[in-house]
């Protein structure tokens, strides 16, 4: 049962990538027959190989994978199982990009992620607390030094704790074309997607994430 488990939290650890993709393939082909929807966000076994096919054969099975992925992303009710996968597309987007022998493989990729911000959504508006020593909170007490001393009743810290930040977040237009300029704002809006959604997220998608910031 022991190598089960260390086989399970292996993101890379689910047989060849071939039978993986064939797997994968054959998923979406039921999902979009309407099969398998009350599943989609309960598959930790599917999350790992999805993420293991992008990144170890993303010359090969990735600009498919992401096809599948980025229809399911304009349905916004999937859109949160969507993103979770976005560390490791960008961990393979990267790397095409800058390996000019497969330059060619990210042109579809290029082309569907300029899709991606195109979902009739207006600004998007979110509100919440920033954390800030300098304030005093139930958890802990200012430096003096800092913050005037006041009596810190229940009644001031509940009022600090109710105080949000809000931040407003443009709406993305489709771009003509994706360039050095265009890809980053692309990328820089959905990796803001991924960071709103991010308590949805499962182990491998955490994984991926830190491997994509090692990058």
């Amino acid at each position: 049962m022991a190598t089960t488990n260390r086989i399970n939290d292996n993101i890379h650890s689910n047989g060849s990538v071939s039978s993986n993709f064939k797997h994968i393939n054959n998923w979406f082909a039921s999902f979009k027959d309407g099969k398998l929807q009350s599943s989609l966000n309960h598959n930790p076994k599917l999350n790992a190989e999805i993420h293991s096919a992008i990144t170890t054969e993303y010359s090969e099975y990735a600009s498919t994978i992401c096809d599948h992925l980025f229809s399911l992303y304009h349905d916004v009710q999937h859109r949160p199982f969507v993103l979770q996968f976005l560390p490791s597309f960008v961990i393979a987007y990267y790397d095409v990009l800058y390996h000019h022998n497969r330059r060619h493989h990210s042109e579809s990729v290029d082309a569907m992620t300029k899709g991606v911000t195109d979902d009739g959504h207006n600004e998007k508006v979110h509100e919440f607390r920033i954390p800030n020593l300098t304030v005093p909170s139930i958890y802990h007490t200012p430096n003096p030094d800092h913050y005037a001393p006041t009596p810190l009743t229940q009644h001031a810290i509940s009022k600090h704790e109710t105080k949000c930040d809000v931040v407003r977040l443009q709406s993305f237009t489709p771009f003509d074309s994706v360039n050095g300029s265009t890809r980053e704002q692309i990328l820089w809006f959905l990796l803001i997607q991924y960071g709103i959604n991010v308590c949805f997220m499962d182990k491998y998608s955490h994984q991926s994430y830190i491997q994509m910031s090692k990058k």
